[in-house]
Formats: structure tokens, sequence, C-alpha cells
């Protein structure tokens, strides 16, 4: 959180929300009284995957693989382009979005919680089956649905808590390449009288003793 100020750094004491500025507790009951122009401000430093501004912000399509950013951006439009659609999504996602934890244990765990990652297969059906109302080519749905239902399957199996994980495959012994071949024998000196050499150079041959 920062706090604004006319002069001077904006630097705010670390662990403190603004809802401690808002409720005047602990070291915040020392400051003056946070304004709309405040909150306002801060909403703008948060950066969940979606924020909400009147509109949602979406803000994961970077993070999508190359080539695939049409697949959210389809299955947010199929969601959300009828009200009673979109009404739907919200009864799916009500027995999974309740709770304070639930928020910070869908960040941990996503799909491989097991609830989530039911709601999420009955989500991705849903919209599948609302993409032709977007003006999409068949061609198009038929890519999109391969790819969102691909993108689910490829997560971790889910597992309800305190059911014991996969066993752990054995530790792999690393592979040690061989050497590239015989390493080079040091040389021996040569010992006994060393090799006549004829004094013209042009003809010089060596004899053995």
């Amino acid at each position: 959180m920062v706090r604004r100020r006319a002069r001077g750094r904006w630097d705010a004491p670390p662990a403190v929300p603004f809802a401690d500025w808002i409720a005047r507790r602990g070291i915040a009951r020392t400051w003056p009284p946070p304004t709309f122009g405040d909150l306002d401000y801060h909403l703008t430093t948060l950066f969940p995957p979606v924020r909400p501004r009147g509109h949602l912000e979406v803000r994961y399509l970077d993070a999508q693989p190359p080539g695939r950013w049409i697949d959210p951006v389809a299955m947010l439009a199929a969601l959300l382009h009828r009200p009673d659609v979109t009404d739907r999504v919200l009864d799916l996602c009500a027995p999974v979005g309740t709770g304070e934890d639930r928020w910070v244990h869908a960040a941990r765990h996503g799909t491989a919680d097991p609830d989530l990652n039911r709601v999420a297969r009955q989500l991705v059906d849903l919209a599948c089956g609302e993409l032709g109302a977007l003006g999409l080519s068949g061609d198009s749905v038929d890519d999109i649905t391969a790819a969102l239902h691909a993108r689910l399957d490829r997560e971790p199996a889910p597992r309800r808590p305190g059911e014991p994980g996969r066993p752990t495959p054995p530790p792999r012994t690393p592979r040690v390449p061989p050497p590239p071949g015989p390493l080079p024998q040091p040389r021996t000196p040569q010992t006994g009288p060393r090799p006549r050499q004829s004094a013209d150079p042009s003809t010089t041959r060596r004899t053995t003793p």
C-alpha cells in the first residue's frame, strides 16, 4: 500500500492493509482519514488475474501458450454474452467461492482441487456450448473447444484432502558420459646416443644407432 502525500515519499509501513486505514487501526489511527481518491488510487495498485473496474480487466492473456490467446477470450465472451448464461456461471461457482480461505486455496492448488476441477469442467462445457453464438466459424469453434478440454486434461489429477499422493518414483541415477578416449601417455625421454646429423642441412637424414 502507498500513502499519497503532497510532498515527500508515498511509502507506508509494511503489512498495513487499507482496511486498517479505514478502520483507524494500529499505526493507521494516527493518519488523516482516507479519501475516496486514496481508495481509487489504492485499487490501481492491485493486480489480481481479473480486476473489476466497471468492466472485467483480464490480466493473464499474455501468459497463454503461443498462439492460444483466443481460447480464454472466447470462453469469457461465451460465459458473459447473455445474462442467463452468466447467472448459470454464478450458480456453478457459488459452492466453491464461499469462505475467505477459498481464494487462497484456489490460488495455491488450482484445478488440482477436486471441487475446483469439477466446476472448471462444467464452465468449459457451458462455454463451449455457447461459442456458436459469438459468430465464430465452425472450424474455430471446434479448435477452441478441443484446446480448452486439452488444457484441463493436462492438469494434475485432483486429489481429495488427506488422500495419499502418487508414489514417488525412485531417484534416477545420473548418466555419466564415457570419457572421450584414452588419455595421452606422457612421453618417455629417449636414452642412448642421439642420431647423427649431416653437416649439410639439405642432406640431413636421421640414422639409427
